[in-house]
């Protein structure tokens, strides 16, 4: 911990440092306010030009850039209604009354200076806590991770609006489809439908040519349907009685 301390000391009175913060949080600033552009937005954007700077300048930009445009979204969340990114969502309910009374000013005060305040608080406890926290998740094992998957869909469950069963339905239909693709920690890929090499051997697999066969014969099979819907609508006209009108 106290390593900890002496790295944040060591670094706060770095000149070059100090302007990149500047001039960082004036533009992560622009981009929270920006409309279609967010905190995630301009840090990837921003993330080939950190390729060239040291990690702690690197990851200093990164994340003043990201708290200063998550900022910026109450600038608008309070001025129009509109939450420039999804934190600032709940300053609408407060944020944009004070402004229709002429109080914009002191709504935008209060919400630069209670970013502030929580920004450097929870710097402090992250520099703090993140020894620790590294030293418990070393202690993750697949069990750990099933845990905690299953306590996030149950969260999903209980706090998501539109039903418990609507949500957990989502949310495993939503890891099902992060199932698919490159596994990240071994080697080859998971529901792409590829057989085995080792059980099919090296022959190829034509997978354009078995999706053609299942979309003709789906085709095939509606085309059936619409024919003899025609049929029965057809023979049911010609078996209408007709009507004379006297």
């Amino acid at each position: 911990m106290l390593e900890a301390i002496t790295a944040m000391a060591s670094v706060i009175g770095d000149p070059y440092l100090l302007m990149l913060i500047a001039v960082t949080t004036v533009l992560g600033i622009v981009i929270g306010v920006l409309p279609g552009l967010g905190a995630t937005t301009g840090a990837a954007l921003l993330l080939p030009f950190t390729l060239t700077m040291s990690p702690v300048n690197a990851i200093a930009v990164l994340a003043t850039l990201y708290v200063s445009a998550t900022f910026a979204g109450s600038i608008t969340a309070i001025l129009i209604n509109t939450p420039g990114t999804s934190a600032a969502a709940a300053t609408t309910f407060d944020g944009f009354p004070l402004a229709q009374r002429g109080e914009a000013g002191r709504a935008l005060g209060i919400a630069v200076v209670s970013s502030t305040i929580g920004g450097i608080f929870s710097i402090i406890v992250l520099c703090l806590a993140a020894p620790l926290l590294a030293r418990v998740a070393y202690e993750f094992r697949p069990p750990e991770y099933f845990a905690l998957t299953v306590f996030g869909l149950s969260m999903l469950a209980s706090i998501g609006a539109g039903g418990a069963v609507k949500n957990l339905i989502g949310g495993i239909f939503g890891v099902w489809l992060a199932t698919i693709g490159a596994a990240p920690n071994k080697r080859g890929t998971a529901v792409t439908f590829t057989p085995d090499p080792e059980i099919f051997g090296e022959k190829p697999y034509f997978r354009p040519a078995t999706l053609y066969r299942m979309a003709r014969s789906k085709a095939y099979l509606f085309a059936g349907v619409e024919i003899r819907w025609r049929s029965y609508l057809h023979y049911r006209q010609r078996r209408r009685p007709l009507v004379h009108c006297s």
